[in-house]
């Protein structure tokens, strides 16, 4: 399946790009860079390598990176208010596009209509607001899960740590590169002793009991699961942004029933297998870099495989429409096999005709954790 991009909206998103690079500079690590310090041919040439995968310098390529997250931020916020139908790995597609033909150079010398500029601005000022937002929510929550369970968190642990986090506070939702800027600022900024001596509000210290849950509990789990989704992608080829949360909830279903063969040994109520979903569907972001897959989750791929075919095969419905296990419509937030798989704290903000949303919806005072 072909990810469709409206050549409009793809305009707008990269418009909405260059203003931001105008407005904030580029962050490099935690340190903010103005625009003025730029030198344009680097970055130019890092966006470039970015996309094509060519091996770049090491200051050419954090720039490219952070460049990457912001595009990723905008495609998210604009997916969110709904200016576009995208959600999950569609989202990767839509910053590859976004940056395939993009000119940081041209961006950060483009004279523009102060109108247009400052009406642009509104948009990027909460895009912004909400990406500083989202990284405190990450630091809370961290600092929460570290004073109650891990004091002494090993240095190993902190970036799996971290991206098990981050989609129980965006709801799943967030790019690979927006994700390894806020693990990029942590590990850059991490004191273990501040962490200890921050104050931190219930709502974070909830969300850390549900981390170290997950964390204590699944391990084995996950790693089973996400070798049978290998396995399925690499014999029956899907696209990735093919695999929706109800593919994925029934292989968790059939690697349940050979646990043994996975050394599964805890026990998996239903919301912890809803939290299992999330986290895989999220984690698809970085299959490419996946071990082979095992013998058990090959022969759990073909399964699934025939199981879905049967099932189109003997369900009646209208010529195409597509197969009911590849992807969830992007405006829904439930399974096709049944059930809600909302999992985290809800920063969509409420999409208004002709205007981008409201960041407000989205901080730290306004969301819940989940139940």
């Amino acid at each position: 399946m072909v990810v469709a991009i409206d050549p409009n909206q793809l305009s707008h998103i990269q418009d909405l790009l260059g203003v931001y690079l105008r407005q904030y500079g580029l962050g490099h690590g935690h340190r903010a860079i103005a625009p003025e310090s730029y030198e344009a041919t680097a970055i130019t040439d890092a966006v470039t390598d970015a996309v094509t995968g060519a091996a770049i310098q090491a200051v050419p390529e954090a720039i490219a990176a952070e460049l990457a997250a912001i595009a990723g931020a905008i495609v998210t916020w604009q997916a969110r208010a709904q200016a576009i139908r995208a959600q999950g790995l569609e989202l990767e597609a839509w910053v590859q596009a976004v940056l395939a033909d993009f000119d940081p150079q041209a961006a950060l010398a483009q004279v523009v209509d102060a109108a247009v500029e400052q009406g642009q601005q509104l948009i990027t000022t909460r895009i912004h607001a909400w990406r500083q937002a989202l990284r405190s929510q990450v630091w809370d929550t961290l600092s929460a899960y570290v004073q109650t369970y891990v004091p002494d968190l090993a240095v190993e642990a902190l970036r799996p740590t971290v991206i098990t986090i981050v989609p129980m506070v965006a709801d799943g939702q967030l790019t690979r590169a927006e994700t390894e800027a806020i693990v990029a600022q942590i590990k850059a900024l991490l004191d273990l002793a501040a962490l200890l001596d921050r104050v931190i509000d219930p709502t974070w210290r909830a969300l850390a009991t549900q981390v170290a849950t997950y964390l204590d509990n699944t391990a084995s789990l996950e790693s089973a699961l996400k070798d049978t989704v290998n396995a399925y992608v690499q014999t029956h080829g899907p696209a990735l942004v093919e695999l929706g949360e109800g593919l994925i909830e029934k292989l968790l279903a059939q690697v349940l029933k050979k646990r043994s063969e996975f050394n599964i040994d805890v026990a998996i109520d239903p919301e912890l297998e809803r939290l299992v979903i999330r986290q895989v569907s999220f984690k698809l972001h970085w299959l490419e870099a996946s071990t082979p897959p095992s013998k058990t989750a090959l022969e759990i791929a073909q399964q699934v495989t025939d199981e879905v075919t049967d099932y189109t095969h003997r369900r009646e419905q209208p010529s195409g429409m597509p197969e009911v296990y590849y992807r969830d419509d992007a405006t829904s937030n439930t399974s096709p096999l049944g059930g809600s798989l909302e999992v985290g704290i809800m920063m969509q903000p409420d999409p208004e005709p002709g205007t981008e949303a409201d960041p407000e919806e989205a901080t730290p005072s306004d969301t819940h954790p989940p139940h």
